[in-house]
């Protein structure tokens, strides 16, 4: 149970902390707030649609590699259409809302699903060519199930709702059926696929509308005084509010009609389990049943041998979900009736009539299917008294809907009790803030807010079930660390990795304030090569040793100082914290400047020993120095809390000299760069000096504004959730004073990047055309490791390819020109998302080319990966078109689809190696 606290603890920690940063950065003070919205998802047909496309229609070997050469045909233009849409939306800006604006974005959409579909149509007409008759049914059915794909991917998350993201047919293809089940049950389906291809356009066509009319938020007060964000008012934002309600009932309708005809087509065990699988992606909210006995009766039927008790238990399972099910159909009726999103569920949003009748009679149903979980609980305490007790407490949680209960509840392991049975999961419903009113609390649409835009910033799936892709899912591992999938399999991971303890209300301990670092071996190591000094030299390790063992005793010294003299937060966001008076946070300030200043003598001392060494000049020792003493400040915090400091972009910390190195300049161009880097480093940290001397005076200053907009109480939405005063008060009009503090952060968060590009620049500026791109390779390399790393790169396949020594001279100049195109496309690829890495780390706004019109970042990025994927997949498939079956059987990485190999173990890091530069040389032949 103190796991699932200290989680639960945690996770509303995190989700306080990000409203607080993302409000209070929102440079909107009061007027009005647009969430980002449009198309966040690809609609190219993907290779492992290809993949289950024709395991659908059952392809042969023959069929399938002519469907492969015609599907890379058809990818390529879909390719070329998204960038042309890519392209015009950029132009006009994805984030402008004015009627010109959406119109010209409703016409790119129009374009993009014409070429999508003219692209599909003309693949699947050539897939009907070469299937035979009895296969041109599966064939037309998945043209359009590919088509509804692509219109899904063109909605986007600007609507998430899981009636429009999720068709019964999907569910189908999904569970584990028979093929003449499977095949019975779509034919069953025409008339629902036919509802689904009437609507699916229109929806289409309803999406800007929409996004201008719900995307623009408003603060207002209530005749209670308490202040709310709602949608904007008007007679547009009405209509289109209807029409999307209205499509969405209609596909709630179609897809529960689909449901009920398929009963009498799959057999009643397989349709229980299409039945729990599809209301829970269909509708999120009546799929989550925390109460549910379904996964403790799956389990008690695998350890139940006994012929009479299995019986008995199945008898309990079929009345349950016959009861289950009727009244899980109530719900979904009610749940379409209801406004989804985050700002609906913790009150930040009034409710319309239609809207409060719908959630009345959904919590109601609710409470009905909690009765009926709970007599099936306390059926199976009278089958199996041996877990007697842990039935009977699960039908006391249903009864007593206490809202502890996270996730279903598996079977307790032998000698276990059952009150230590809390499975953690995202599955249900979390209580922010101790509340329990709420059946679920939809975390799928949160958006999170960056330097005075909006975007889709966090995504939590609520179900360990979903791994389309369409989420990230998060796990925690037993060292309380948490971390998304990685969907691509390409080792760059879901882009957003936290431990457990780093938002643990004790770590928070110290108001956020941290010392200044020394420097790591690692790190020594490379300010010695600059200085001349080889890292493998004698002296070096004792010079290393003396220097961590020194600064080691003195972060000791000063932390015990600074936990003693400042035991509390920064803020509290929840009434466990303890907040540290103002007084306590200025000295803990005095106590990091004592500090920094220490270190700065012992940094200084090994810099000048190691200078000895190699007998450095003084310039480049001020130099290196300089570089020093950077990295000191940037490494100290003054008093904040989680989501108040941006973290700094990349090439901020990049070591320059390094990437010098790293280039391979010579001779007159590695002194000439060198010299602007000399020349650069004193004028860098006389910066940095003033944005440390500027955000320390106005650090304690900035608490006390902080604490202040925290808990004006006219302006709480609802006090029992935590967050949502921060959510209400950021959108409210700040003070003046507030405004000012938030701007100089910016100012300097934004001259803290100019300094650093300013330094790659000079010695940009420096060298000739040649080994000036050389150079910039590197710096790119170094700032963006992610963006080169892949451990799907099909190269490596291809270079295990062309050494078969049954290979002959034809095939192997087959394989050369295939590795010579991947290499050059993956590479120009990867160049684009190391661009984008940068292009998001520093905003918009910055100086570094950014516009306000651009895509956003993350978004592109997923695209880039998802080409670069594409590109890996399109080159295995090449290759086995290149090789003889039994030389595909030689080589592992292609015994399987290169889509389905992309799929499968791709979640966490990928501990792959860096992809090739240039077009790599041929191996040597043996």
């Amino acid at each position: 149970m103190n796991t699932t606290m200290n989680i639960t603890k945690s996770i509303r920690t995190l989700l306080g902390a990000a409203v607080i940063a993302a409000t209070m950065s929102t440079q909107q003070a009061a007027a009005q707030l647009w969430f980002g919205g449009g198309p966040a998802r690809n609609p190219v047909l993907a290779s492992k649609e290809l993949d289950e496309i024709l395991d659908s229609a059952r392809f042969d070997d023959a069929q399938r590699q002519l469907a492969a050469s015609m599907f890379d045909d058809s990818q390529i233009q879909m390719f070329a259409a998204k960038r042309r849409f890519d392209d015009e939306m950029e132009r006009v800006g994805p984030r402008s809302h004015d009627e010109k604006s959406v119109a010209v974005q409703q016409q790119a959409r129009r374009v993009l699903a014409q070429s999508i579909t003219e692209s599909m149509d003309g693949f699947f007409q050539s897939l009907a060519a070469v299937a035979r008759p009895e296969q041109q049914n599966d064939i037309e059915r998945e043209r359009l199930t590919a088509k509804r794909r692509a219109m899904r991917a063109m909605v986007g998350n600007s609507l998430s709702d899981g009636a429009i993201q999720w068709d019964v047919e999907r569910a189908i293809a999904d569970a584990n059926l028979t093929p003449e089940v499977r095949s019975a049950a779509f034919r069953v389906l025409d008339n629902y696929r036919q509802r689904l291809d009437a609507i699916f356009p229109k929806l289409l066509e309803a999406v800007p509308d929409a996004q201008q009319a719900n995307g623009r938020l408003e603060m207002t007060t209530g005749e209670d005084g308490v202040g709310r964000l709602e949608v904007a008012k008007g007679e547009k934002s009405e209509a289109a509010a209807r029409e999307i309600r209205g499509l969405v009932d209609q596909l709630s309708a179609a897809h529960r009609d689909a449901l009920l005809a398929l009963d009498p087509t799959i057999p009643s065990e397989e349709l229980a389990t299409l039945r729990l699988k599809s209301i829970g992606r269909i509708w999120r909210r009546t799929g989550r049943d925390p109460d549910s006995p379904a996964k403790a009766i799956e389990q008690l039927m695998g350890k139940t041998t006994n012929p009479e008790t299995r019986k008995a238990i199945e008898a309990v399972r079929s009345a349950w979900m016959a009861r289950w099910w009727n009244v899980s159909m109530r719900m979904t009726t009610a749940e379409s009736g209801m406004r989804s999103g985050m700002l609906a569920f913790i009150g930040a949003a009034t409710k319309d009539p239609t809207t409060q009748k719908a959630e009345s009679e959904f919590n109601d149903i609710a409470a009905e299917r909690r009765g009926i979980d709970r007599d099936a609980w306390k059926a199976l305490a009278g089958i199996d008294p041996s877990r007697s007790a842990f039935y009977e407490e699960q039908a006391n949680d249903a009864a007593n809907k206490t809202g502890n209960r996270f996730a279903t509840r598996s079977l307790p392991t032998d000698g276990e009790q059952p009150s230590a049975v809390h499975e953690v999961g995202m599955v249900s419903a979390i209580s922010i803030g101790g509340s329990t009113d709420d059946v679920a609390v939809d975390f799928s649409a949160i958006a999170g807010i960056a330097e005075g835009a909006t975007t889709a910033a966090i995504s939590i799936s609520t179900s360990a079930d979903i791994g389309d892709g369409n989420s990230m899912v998060f796990s925690i591992d037993d060292g309380g660390a948490m971390g998304f999938g990685d969907d691509f399999g390409d080792g760059m991971g879901g882009g957003i990795e936290f431990s457990q303890a780093a938002f643990d209300s004790d770590s928070l301990a110290g108001a956020g304030l941290s010392l200044a670092q020394p420097a790591s071996t690692e790190r020594v190591r490379a300010l010695a090569e600059t200085l001349g000094v080889l890292p493998d030299h004698a002296a070096l390790t004792q010079m290393i040793d003396d220097y961590q063992a020194k600064c080691h005793a003195l972060k000791n010294l000063y932390f015990s100082r600074l936990r003693a003299a400042v035991p509390g937060v920064a803020m509290a966001v929840e009434p466990s914290m303890q907040e540290a008076p103002v007084d306590q946070i200025r000295t803990g300030i005095g106590i990091v400047d004592a500090h920094i200043a220490l270190l700065a003598i012992e940094d200084d001392a090994m810099l000048d020993g190691i200078a000895a060494l190699s007998g450095a000049d003084e310039a480049l020792t001020q130099a290196v120095r300089a570089e020093r003493a950077r990295e000191r400040i940037q490494s100290l915090h003054y008093p904040s809390m989680p989501g108040m400091d941006w973290p700094a972009a990349p090439f901020v910390t990049l070591d320059l000299a390094g990437c010098v190195r790293t280039a391979g300049l010579v001779d007159a161009n590695r002194l000439a760069a060198m010299q602007a880097w000399m020349a650069w480093s004193g004028s860098a940290l006389a910066i940095q000096e003033q944005l440390r001397a500027e955000a320390r005076s106005t650090a304690a200053e900035e608490i006390e504004v902080m604490r202040t907009q925290w808990r004006r109480p006219q302006q709480a939405v609802a006090s029992s959730v935590t967050g949502t005063e921060a959510l209400a008060v950021g959108m409210s009009s700040a003070d003046k004073r507030a405004q000012e503090l938030q701007e100089k952060r910016a100012r300097r968060y934004h001259v803290q990047n100019e300094q650093a590009i300013a330094g790659r620049d000079a010695i940009d500026a420096a060298l000739p055309s040649d080994a000036r791109a050389t150079f910039h390779d590197a710096w790119l390399r170094a700032a963006a490791p992610k963006a080169y790393r892949d451990g799907r790169d099909a190269m490596t396949t291809l270079d295990t390819a062309r050494g078969l020594p049954s290979v002959t001279d034809a095939q192997r100049t087959q394989i050369d020109a295939l590795r010579g195109e991947q290499a050059a496309y993956h590479r120009e690829l990867c160049d684009r998302l190391a661009g984008l890495l940068m292009a998001e780390s520093v905003g918009p706004t910055a100086s570094t080319g950014g516009s306000k019109k651009a895509k956003e970042p993350r978004t592109s990025m997923e695209d880039t990966r998802f080409e670069r994927s594409e590109l890996n997949a399109r080159s295995l498939r090449r290759l086995k078109s290149i090789l003889t079956d039994e030389q595909v059987r030689a080589i592992p990485a292609l015994v399987k689809t290169a889509a389905k190999q992309g799929q499968e173990g791709a979640v966490g890091i990928n501990s792959a190696g860096l992809s090739p530069a240039p077009t790599p040389a041929a191996p040597v032949q043996k």
